[in-house]
């Protein structure tokens, strides 16, 4: 037994050396759909005021046109949404520093933020960090930072393809391509909206199982309170508007307890969520992502809603 127990913590230890040999030595993919997070930042530190900063997951990078509502609004427009996976605890403490007085922040968070505590998901944390070089790791909660462990077997094995696919694609980073759509760094423009999925068509995918939503996380909406009175004693005006969402998604993902919730720590949807809802033929590829034409309808609402809710900050149509 003894000897048994030794051989086991020896390949255990292996298994350890090697995992982290794979996600620290391996040459970090610059062209990684996640390595955009420090475009983003980037991208705010420099832009020019008045400005909307958009903040979200995917549904944002995937939902707006940012030029088309930067011309009609008057104002800059900042796409900060990448990946619901990230967490909105993560994204909000790090778009903080950079608000001004005068800026309105769009929040369309992801339904599962409210159910899961919105501290990110593991698999996603670990290649993040990957990604940005570990950037923000150490300001990071125990949550956080236990979820990024925990991704990082998937993050080794991601590597691992990487280094396998090599004599394939001839390079470490994530490979461009005309004929299909890939997520990539290279996908993003200036605004931060990912627009290689403009132009492909629609991989309509349905959502048909119900996913198994439990109780709003009383956690994250009390943290939520507290992140937006921050950013509004920064200057900001928040405005808490639903995600884009094709209607199956919706159906599986939402719960009316996420508005109530909402409603009682004093920052209610500006809108009914079901309005921001568009059919599954405008569905990209699942989730929260939309095609061409729904990323337009998004806008177009996004549009009227900041109009109607921050009139004096804005431009006249």
């Amino acid at each position: 037994m003894k000897h048994f127990v030794i051989r086991l913590l020896n390949v255990l230890v292996m298994l350890l050396i090697i995992n982290a040999a794979l996600v620290f030595l391996v040459p970090p993919d610059s062209n990684n759909y996640l390595a955009t997070y420090s475009d983003k930042l980037a991208m705010i530190d420099t832009l020019k005021q008045p400005r909307i900063i958009l903040l979200g997951g995917s549904n944002l990078a995937f939902g707006v046109d940012s030029k088309m509502m930067a011309d009609s609004l008057g104002c800059n427009v900042a796409n900060m949404g990448l990946h619901a996976g990230c967490g909105m605890r993560l994204v909000m403490r790090d778009v903080l520093p950079y608000i001004q007085t005068g800026d309105i922040v769009v929040l369309q968070i992801e339904y599962g933020n409210f159910f899961s505590g919105g501290n990110g998901e593991p698999e996603t944390l670990a290649l993040l960090m990957m990604a940005t070089h570990w950037r923000g790791l150490k300001g990071m909660s125990a949550a956080q930072q236990l979820n990024v462990g925990r991704g990082m077997p998937q993050a080794a094995y991601t590597n691992l393809k990487r280094l396998i696919k090599y004599p394939l694609n001839r390079t470490l980073n994530t490979p461009s391509s005309n004929t299909r759509f890939v997520y990539a760094r290279s996908g993003f423009n200036q605004h931060g909206d990912e627009v290689n999925h403009w132009t492909f068509s629609s991989q309509e995918r349905r959502v048909d199982a119900p996913s198994d939503i439990k109780s709003v996380d009383e956690s994250f909406v009390c943290w939520l309170k507290q992140a937006i009175a921050a950013y509004q004693q920064a200057g900001a005006v928040v405005v808490m508007v639903p995600p884009v969402s094709p209607l199956s998604n919706f159906r599986a993902h939402y719960a009316p307890a996420i508005a109530r919730a909402l409603q009682a720590i004093g920052h209610p949807y500006v809108t009914t969520p079901q309005s921001m809802t568009v059919p599954d033929s405008l569905s990209f590829d699942g989730g929260y992502h939309v095609t061409r034409a729904g990323v337009t309808i998004n806008t177009l609402r996004l549009i009227r809603l900041i109009r109607l809710t921050s009139p004096p900050l804005i431009s006249p149509p």
